[in-house]
């Protein structure tokens, strides 16, 4: 049957299901008519990831225009490039870059739902090649093919309660897809930092 729209289902994805030579129904909660609904895509992995962020040595930041190279040695925090030094008086805090690795390892990171017919990428701030809001895995200690290297952050979606977030991978074949608004919380944390702490 059709969802069940009693007050005390709602969320539960609660469906009545009949059973031939059995009286009544019974009420179900499953996810699977609405995967069928999204056809194949519904049915796409959500733990694309396969980070370790302790094997991370050397990431690229990317906001609204500004670029800051950070790496560490093995054992060693992590430290900005020179090219984006930090103030006098400043210091970076390493807490803010891992606790936004630690949001992309393999246990933690999940796809929201895929939307491959989301159209111009453009318009969402989806670019691979030119991202307003990016992270990148330059460098991996002893991983060499991560699932992806790049993670590009777009625009929210309003209309959605929680908060959810556009993004995208440069994971061969993968369509655009909405993660939760924490993602975005850690990143727009760090960029801040970084801005604070370089003055860019």
């Amino acid at each position: 049957g059709t969802v069940s729209q009693a007050p005390e289902d709602h969320g539960h994805n609660m469906y009545p299901v009949f059973l031939r030579g059995e009286p009544g129904s019974f009420l179900v909660s499953t996810v699977l008519p609405a995967k069928l609904g999204e056809g194949p895509v519904g049915f796409r992995k959500k733990d694309i990831s396969d980070l370790d962020p302790a094997r991370v040595t050397e990431i690229e930041v990317i906001d609204r225009g500004t670029s800051w190279m950070l790496a560490r040695g093995p054992g060693e925090p992590w430290v900005i490039s020179e090219e984006t030094p930090t103030l006098e008086g400043k210091d970076l805090n390493a807490k803010t870059v891992d606790q936004l690795l630690l949001a992309l390892h393999r246990d933690a990171f999940r796809v929201g739902r895929y939307l491959p017919g989301l159209g111009d990428l453009a318009r969402y701030g989806l670019e691979l090649q030119s991202p307003r809001k990016a992270l990148i895995l330059h460098r991996l200690d002893g991983q060499e093919s991560p699932s992806f290297r790049k993670l590009v952050l777009g625009g929210p979606l309003a209309e959605t309660q929680p908060p959810e977030v556009l993004a995208r991978v440069d994971a061969p074949g993968a369509p655009p897809f909405t993660v939760e608004g924490d993602l975005q919380k850690l990143f727009d944390a760090h960029a801040t930092h970084l801005r604070d702490v370089t003055g860019k």
